[in-house]
């Protein structure tokens, strides 16, 4: 099996880079681009399942959390609509003097291919939250869970 890591420095508190990741409305704000009218629903509990998708895209992966450890941990599985194959992602968040280390880790990939599209497509991603917390905090406006 193979896996990806991910590390970066983000310019935010721990707090609100857990809300980013963790509340449907700013979750599905950065996760794809704009353009894909994003749809997040979640269940942030230990067992509780999510799913983001897009009908414009045509794309959608979901899951189920294992560890929900806030506001520094997460795991999860990965799973793309209509695909056999169930990955695991882990998130965990340090606070740093100067804003908050995001590492990600995405495990249980069947080949190199597949693992090295995972890569690109977290590096798009993690650049997109980037974005979305150098923005104005919306922890406050987001939708709630569900």
């Amino acid at each position: 099996m193979h896996q990806l890591s991910v590390q970066q420095h983000l310019d935010a508190a721990p707090a609100r880079v857990w809300a980013a990741m963790t509340s449907p409305a700013q979750w599905a704000a950065w996760m794809w681009p704009d353009s894909f009218a994003t749809v997040c629903r979640l269940d942030l509990r230990v067992a509780g399942r999510y799913h983001l998708g897009s009908s414009v895209a045509g794309i959608g992966v979901g899951g189920e959390y294992e560890v929900v450890e806030p506001p520094s941990r997460a795991a999860f599985t990965w799973q793309w609509d209509g695909e056999p194959e169930v990955t695991t992602v882990e998130i965990a968040i340090e606070a740093r003097q100067d804003g908050a280390v995001l590492r990600l880790v995405h495990r249980g990939f069947a080949d190199e291919a597949t693992r090295d599209d995972h890569v690109q497509g977290w590096d798009d991603c993690l650049a997109r939250l980037a974005v979305h917390l150098a923005a104005p905090d919306q922890i406050g406006a987001e939708v709630q869970a569900h």
